[in-house]
């Protein structure tokens, strides 16, 4: 818990030093209602038995991110680890027999915890022999651990983590960001929009820096591309209730709505435009963080004709199509974009030791970047940039309808493709060291 909210006492509402315990999600039933008060109530008990005297600790903006933000693709649970294992034991099944009896794959749950991410990577580089680490979630601790790669000479391939600082100011010599970022996902859909003549937007924000940072991109390439922002409104992390805001959106005139949230915030942002009838009435809804397993979560009946930016779809071509068979047999699923992303990393990494000779990570991170082209399911015909940024195709996918979709896991339709060079942000060559 957290002692969060300090409001001035000179307002009938406010509060001295209110306690919120900020570890839940909006209970979905009743009985989920009474086990969440049965716990505070135990923990007040507890408490008052035995008071906490440890020091407070200043989280910031980390408490948003690391503790707060509900992740669409989180990695803290066995489950999700074991998919994880899969995929890099799908990488390995690929390589030649000599290859693959020199590669082992570790997995762990991480509880969502920033801190304990960034310790096991440290205890694995540190003595555990571990050459690289994939995936990688929690923005704060994928910076941490690009450092720590570069203190051990290591390799870190982050690509569930968004955040562009991993290409500017903490960018390493042993790190590549791989997939997408925030930047690129921002300029994707209003980029392709704009193209179909869709110039008027109208955003639903959350509000810290994430979400801030998304708008503010989103909103600088609109405008660059003779568009126009014509409102916004924020609202804070774990909101219930989005109809005043969906209300302001669907009066402002716009033609596209940006919901610039994630997890259960765009969950539950687009069930209630659905229940005001926003598609249906012409306006495009566009979720910044979106994947195949919310369509299939929500159903086509809520999410027909939503457009969302992909970094790859199970059903582009027979490349795609096959690999995500293999994945599906072992998992029951198809593949999201973060599960392709790990894949291509992976198999990248490996390219990059056997053309390096060598598991030295700055030596490894160099010769993937002197890769000629990379070219798999997931990244076709791209390249690593100088600062470390994975460059290729990104994809602006429509939600068919029921008419439309052949079965399940058939929910997209790619309606634009757009080349990384056009949607990943310039490199920073005051910010990275690479280039001091």
């Amino acid at each position: 818990f957290c002692i969060d909210k300090l409001y001035s006492p000179d307002s009938s509402r406010g509060r001295l030093g209110l306690l919120e315990l900020r570890g839940f999600e909006m209970p979905p039933h009743p009985q989920m209602a009474l086990v969440q008060a049965l716990l505070v109530r135990s923990l007040v008990a507890m408490f008052w038995d035995e008071p906490c005297t440890d020091p407070l600790v200043r989280w910031g903006a980390a408490l948003h991110e690391d503790f707060l933000l509900p992740q669409g693709c989180i990695r803290d649970i066995a489950a999700v680890a074991a998919d994880l294992r899969t995929q890099v034991e799908a990488s390995r099944a690929d390589l030649d027999e000599a290859t693959r009896e020199s590669v082992q794959a570790v997995t762990v749950a991480h509880q969502a915890k920033a801190d304990l991410e960034v310790s096991i990577a440290r205890r694995w580089f540190e003595s555990e022999g571990v050459d690289a680490i994939v995936d990688i979630n929690l923005s704060s601790a994928a910076i941490q651990i690009n450092h720590l790669a570069e203190r051990f000479n290591k390799v870190a391939l982050p690509s569930a983590s968004g955040t562009t600082r991993l290409v500017g100011e903490d960018c390493t010599p042993n790190n590549v960001s791989y997939g997408w970022n925030t930047h690129a996902f921002s300029t994707l859909a209003p980029i392709a929009l704009l193209k179909q003549g869709k110039k008027k937007w109208f955003f639903i924000t959350v509000d810290y820096t994430f979400g801030h940072d998304m708008q503010a991109a989103a909103e600088a390439v609109i405008r660059e591309k003779g568009g126009e922002v014509v409102g916004s409104v924020l609202h804070p992390i774990g909101a219930t209730d989005y109809s005043a805001l969906l209300l302001q959106a669907q009066a402002s005139g716009a033609d596209v709505i940006g919901v610039v949230n994630s997890g259960q915030d765009t969950v539950s942002t687009i069930k209630q435009a659905a229940e005001f009838g926003i598609m249906a009435g012409g306006q495009t809804l566009v979720p910044f963080i979106f994947t195949i397993i919310d369509v299939d979560s929500l159903g086509l009946d809520v999410t027909e004709g939503l457009v969302a930016g992909l970094a790859f779809y199970w059903d582009q071509d027979d490349r795609t199509r096959d690999w995500s068979a293999r994945f599906e047999e072992i998992q029951g699923r198809k593949p999201t974009y973060f599960q392709a992303a790990v894949y291509s990393s992976t198999l990248t990494y490996l390219k990059g030791v056997e053309a390096a000779g060598t598991t030295d990570g700055d030596k490894v991170v160099e010769a993937m970047k002197n890769l000629e082209t990379i070219d798999d399911m997931f990244a076709r015909g791209a390249k690593i940039r100088e600062d470390g940024t994975l460059i290729h195709d990104l994809y602006l996918g429509k939600v068919k309808s029921k008419a439309e979709s052949t079965g399940r896991w058939d929910y997209f339709e790619i309606v634009d493709t757009l080349p990384g060079d056009v949607v990943y942000q310039p490199m920073d060559r005051t910010a990275c060291k690479l280039f001091q």
